[in-house]
C-alpha cells in the first residue's frame, strides 16, 4: 500500500476573510470524517493569505471515488460548489498528486 497526499493550493476571493475559509473548512473536514482510505485533512494558510490542504489517502484508487463522488455531488447540489467558490478564487486553484515512495 502506497500513501498518496493531495495538496491542493488556492487564494481567497477578494474580501474573504480566513475565518469565512475556516468555518467552510471545518464543515468540509467534518462531512469527509469516516471517508474510505482518508488518514487526513488539513488546513494552512501561508504568509501571503493561501490556503493549502493536504490531504493523505491509503491509496489513489480511495482518493479517485471520493474525487469522483465527489463531482457527482456538486453537479446535483450546486448550491456546495457555489458556497466553496464564494470563498475560493477558483481560477488560483492547483492540485498536485504525492506518491509515498
Amino acid at each position: 500500500m502506497k500513501n498518496i497526499y493531495i495538496i491542493v493550493k488556492f487564494a481567497l476571493n477578494d474580501g474573504v476573510k480566513i475565518e469565512e475559509w475556516k468555518t467552510l473548512s471545518d464543515k468540509i473536514s467534518s462531512d469527509m470524517k469516516g471517508t474510505d482510505g482518508l488518514q487526513f485533512r488539513e488546513s494552512a494558510v501561508d504568509e501571503k493569505g493561501n490556503v493549502y490542504c493536504i490531504l493523505k489517502w491509503d491509496t489513489i484508487e480511495q482518493r479517485t471515488v471520493f474525487f469522483d463522488n465527489m463531482q457527482k455531488d456538486f453537479k446535483e447540489n450546486p448550491e456546495k460548489m457555489a458556497w466553496f467558490g464564494k470563498i475560493a478564487d477558483m481560477k488560483t486553484m492547483e492540485m498536485n498528486v504525492l506518491t509515498v515512495v
